[in-house]
């Protein structure tokens, strides 16, 4: 049961570590809009997009949730698959 815990415990260490460089933002405008004499150029910005955001959290969560389940086995179970009691 330990060796599934310590499984279940990287998987989940790894999976955080790999949603914490997960992208939040996203770039809009560099564009160009009206036209003629009126034309007016929008500077292309980096804004905080929620939906990415709200994607970055549930993985977080997850990965924590595996982790923590992982650390059951890993501390309460033994490594063999008999235990001698006297």
């Amino acid at each position: 049961m330990r060796i599934i815990g310590m499984m279940l415990m990287g998987i989940g260490l790894i999976w955080c570590l790999i949603a914490f460089r997960m992208p939040t933002t996203i770039f809009i405008g560099g564009e160009y809009i009206g036209s003629g004499e009126l034309v007016t150029y929008l500077p292309r910005i980096e804004v905080h997009s929620l939906e990415l955001s709200d994607k970055r959290h549930t993985h977080l969560l997850i990965s924590a949730a595996m982790a923590v389940i992982g650390s059951i086995p890993f501390r309460f179970g033994s490594l063999s698959r008999y235990s001698s009691h006297h």
